[in-house]
């Protein structure tokens, strides 16, 4: 039986002030989205600047963006 497909809406929180900062839709864990976002930063800064800047911010403090599930979906119409 095939695994049913789930779409997850998250967000990147900001942990010196807990406020959202980068808001993202997966089909993967949000472990390995996670992983994707801090490949783009070292491999692929140019495709977001400013998450970059703020990624590379954090990293400076011995810090990460804590990734948080908003809500799972069975299709991506339910999600947006």
């Amino acid at each position: 039986m095939e695994k049913e497909k789930k779409f997850l809406a998250y967000v990147l929180v900001d942990p010196n002030t807990n406020i959202p900062r980068y808001v993202g839709i997966t089909i993967r864990s949000l472990h390995v989205r996670f992983l994707g976002h801090m490949n783009d930063i070292r491999n692929r800064p140019e495709l977001n600047p400013h998450k970059t800047n703020w990624f590379k911010k954090l990293m400076k403090e011995d810090k990460l963006p804590i990734i948080q599930l908003v809500k799972e979906c069975s299709n991506i119409e339910e999600l947006k």
